[in-house]
C-alpha cells in the first residue's frame, strides 16, 4: 500500500483527506489481518501450528463437504500463487523507483525508451530467481532473516529519509524550516531518530537470532 500513496494521491481532489484515507485503508487491514490469524490459531487451538499454517489446511481436503475443498485448497496454495502474482509488480516497482533515482527530471523520456525500461525490469527480477536456486537447504533461515527486513523497511529507513530530507529542505532549499501543514509531533527528528534507533536494535536482536539460536 505504501508504494502506491502517490497514485492515490494523485487522483485525489481533496489533499487535506489523504491522512484519513490512509488511516482508514491501514486500520481496516490491520483488522482483516487480526481476524484472519484469531480464526486460524482458535480453529486449530488443539494442534501444532506449524510456521507455514496453511498446511494445515491440506487435511481439510479429505473433508466430505464439497464446498470446502476449494476453499482448503485455495488457502493451501495462496503462499505460492500470491508469490507468483507479487513478484512482477514488485519487479516493475522497484525498477521505476531505480529509474526515479538515477533519471530525476529525465524519467519521462526515460520511461518511453521500452530497451531501457525492460533492462531495469529484468535487473530486478532475474537476481532473485537466480539465488533462490542456491537456497538448497536454509530456506527456513532465509525465511526468518527476510521477515526481519521488515523492520528497517518499516521503522529505520522511513524515518532516516525523513530526517535527511527535513535537512536538505532547510540547506539546500534554503527555507528557515522544514514544517508543512501535515507536520506534527511524529515528524520531530529526535522523534524520528528513536523509532529509527529502535528498529535497528531491533533488526539486530532479530537477526542474531534468527542466524545463531534458532532450532531449524
Amino acid at each position: 500500500m505504501n508504494s502506491f500513496v502517490n497514485l492515490v494521491a494523485r487522483d485525489l481532489d481533496n489533499k487535506k483527506d489523504m491522512r484519513s484515507i490512509l488511516t482508514l485503508g491501514m486500520g481496516l487491514t490491520l483488522i482483516l489481518y487480526v481476524a484472519i490469524g484469531a480464526v486460524v490459531a482458535w480453529y486449530f487451538y488443539y494442534d501444532e501450528i506449524p510456521e507455514t499454517a496453511n498446511i494445515l489446511w491440506a487435511n481439510i481436503l479429505t473433508t466430505n463437504f464439497t464446498l470446502v475443498k476449494p476453499a482448503a485448497l485455495f488457502v493451501l496454495l495462496f503462499p505460492a500463487m500470491d508469490a507468483i502474482s507479487v513478484f512482477s509488480l514488485n519487479a516493475v516497482n522497484m525498477a521505476g523507483k531505480l529509474m526515479a533515482g538515477l533519471y530525476h527530471d529525465r524519467m519521462d523520456k526515460a520511461e518511453k525508451d521500452k530497451f531501457l525500461l525492460r533492462f531495469f525490469r529484468l535487473t530486478c527480477a532475474i537476481p532473485p530467481l537466480i539465488c533462490s536456486f542456491f537456497v538448497g537447504d536454509n530456506l527456513d533461515k532465509v525465511y526468518a532473516c527476510a521477515g526481519s527486513v521488515a523492520i528497517p523497511i518499516s521503522m529505520v529507513i522511513p524515518a532516516y529519509l525523513n530526517i535527511i530530507s527535513q535537512q536538505k529542505v532547510v540547506s539546500d532549499l534554503g527555507f528557515r524550516s522544514a514544517r508543512t501543514r501535515y507536520s506534527d509531533w511524529r515528524s520531530r527528528p529526535a522523534v524520528l531518530a528513536a523509532v529509527a534507533g529502535a528498529g535497528a536494535v531491533l533488526f539486530a536482536v532479530l537477526l542474531v537470532q534468527a542466524l545463531f539460536f534458532m532450532d531449524y
